[in-house]
């Protein structure tokens, strides 16, 4: 019935530490019909330390990127499975089974997808726990999205697929933000599940610097409205908008040079999508202001 995808590059003891706790907490379901493995591309190459016959794994000479990977995983999964879910490799839910089977009942009820907001752990010193607020102080009920979070969402595959997957050109974050996009635009459904006897804490490991990341949202951003803004006079009004924000935030001009540079190398590659501007604001609305 769902198939688990996990993609995971050079972490041998993260990977270790999810079978284990997917293999114990799934043990006695049958909501599950495989786990599937990839190691991107990693230096030194992983094993998976189990027998059992449900764990598939694979492995890429080539590091295909988070993006890619998982949409090899979708590709990979059995032709039977009708669900697909993402997990991190470093995101691990307390009571999994129960948030499955409130998903499932949500899915068999006409949505696309459900996903389950996590708890960061800081990943350095000087961080400190962020949560998402509305989970805890505003909504305590499930409620309509337009977004889902990547490292915990399950999806009918089918509608994964017409809805075209994902794109590795937005990595870092707007690759999500570009799928729940033209699913709006579809009209196919996302639920937000907030519940209380189920919690996905992200014990994430460090990745890229502060300034690298801003770098590739900020050029992400550019390559989102080129692709869903006709107008050139708008692209230009959304564009500066989002460059005086990072400014603020990154306190560099180099960042924003830099973005326009990666930005121009990317651009040329993208197909641009016929989504009406009206679709475009709505759904910016609903993204960022739950309008």
């Amino acid at each position: 019935m769902i198939s688990i995808l996990i993609t995971t590059r050079d972490r041998q003891e993260y990977i270790d530490r999810q079978i284990t706790c997917l293999l114990r907490d799934l043990q006695n379901t049958d909501l599950i019909s495989e786990i599937l493995i990839l190691d991107d591309g990693s230096e030194q190459e992983l094993s998976v330390n189990s027998s059992n016959k449900k764990i598939k794994f694979f492995r890429s000479e080539q590091n295909l990127g988070l993006i890619e990977a998982r949409n090899f995983l979708v590709k990979k999964s059995s032709p039977a499975v009708e669900y697909v879910f993402f997990l991190d490799d470093d995101i691990f839910i307390h009571n999994i089974e129960l948030f499955f089977r409130k998903a499932l009942t949500t899915l068999q009820s006409g949505y696309s997808c459900v996903t389950l907001p996590y708890i960061n752990l800081p990943t350095y010193k000087y961080e400190k726990i962020s949560t998402f607020k509305h989970i805890w102080d505003i909504r305590k009920t499930d409620d309509d999205s337009v977004y889902f979070f990547g490292g915990t969402s399950l999806f009918n595959k089918a509608d994964f697929l017409t809805a075209g997957g994902l794109e590795g050109r937005y990595y870092i974050y707007l690759e999500e933000e570009d799928l729940a996009l033209r699913m709006y635009a579809q009209q196919k459904k996302i639920m937000v599940l907030y519940g209380e006897n189920y919690i996905a804490i992200h014990d994430q490991a460090p990745g890229k610097n502060f300034s690298e990341r801003q770098i590739y949202l900020l050029s992400n951003r550019f390559v989102f409205h080129y692709k869903f803004i006709k107008s050139r006079a708008l692209r230009a009004i959304f564009n500066l908008s989002y460059s005086v924000l990072y400014l603020a935030k990154t306190k560099s001009l180099s960042t924003i040079s830099r973005s326009i540079k990666r930005y121009k190398l990317v651009q040329p590659t993208v197909q641009p999508q016929n989504i009406p501007l009206p679709t475009f604001i709505n759904f910016l609305l609903k993204r960022y202001f739950n309008v």
